[in-house]
Parts: C-alpha cells; sequence; structure tokens
C-alpha cells in the first residue's frame, strides 16, 4: 500500500525520493534519520536488518517511531551505524 495516493516510486521508498529533502518526505511529514539514511544507501530494510544483525520488524519499528531509537541497546546502534557508514550520532 502506498504512503500517498501521488507516490511516483514504485518502491514507494519515501526517504530515497528525489522529491524528499532532509528528514522530510514529499508532504512535507517527518522522515526518522535512521529511514533517511536507508533511503541514501539504497539498502532495503531487510537488506539493513542482515547488515546490522537485527530483525526487519525491529527494523520497521524503529524507522516508524513505534520503538525510540535513542533507548535501544548501544549496539544495535552502532551496527546499524555502521551498517550505513554513518555516526551513531547522526542517527539520533
Amino acid at each position: 500500500m502506498k504512503r500517498y495516493p501521488d507516490c511516483e516510486r514504485e518502491d514507494e521508498n519515501c526517504a530515497a525520493c528525489a522529491l524528499a529533502n532532509y528528514n522530510r518526505d514529499c508532504h512535507n511529514n517527518p522522515i526518522s534519520n535512521l529511514a533517511y539514511y536507508r533511503g541514501v544507501t539504497g539498502l532495503s530494510q531487510s537488506q539493513l536488518a542482515e547488515k546490522a544483525g537485527i530483525s526487519t520488524r525491529t527494523l520497521q519499528d524503529y524507522e516508524q517511531g513505534r520503538k525510540p531509537l535513542d533507548r535501544a541497546a548501544a549496539d544495535t546502534v552502532k551496527r546499524l551505524a555502521k551498517a550505513l557508514g554513518v555516526s551513531v550520532e547522526d542517527l539520533i
């Protein structure tokens, strides 16, 4: 299901959309830093989850704010940052 009916991306990845600005999608809604950097790298949720050694469901929970990333285990945040090639500070 598309996030927005007018979405032009086949993969519906708002964070990778050319119409998105840093941390905002094309409708000016916030995108988590995690989703933003994942979109920049071009990784799917399952690819990033595998690289970081976490479940795809957990990654989705962090991206969508159901679980706050700043309360995640330090090791988890470090592995996500390393997999994305960014600093821990960039994610949080």
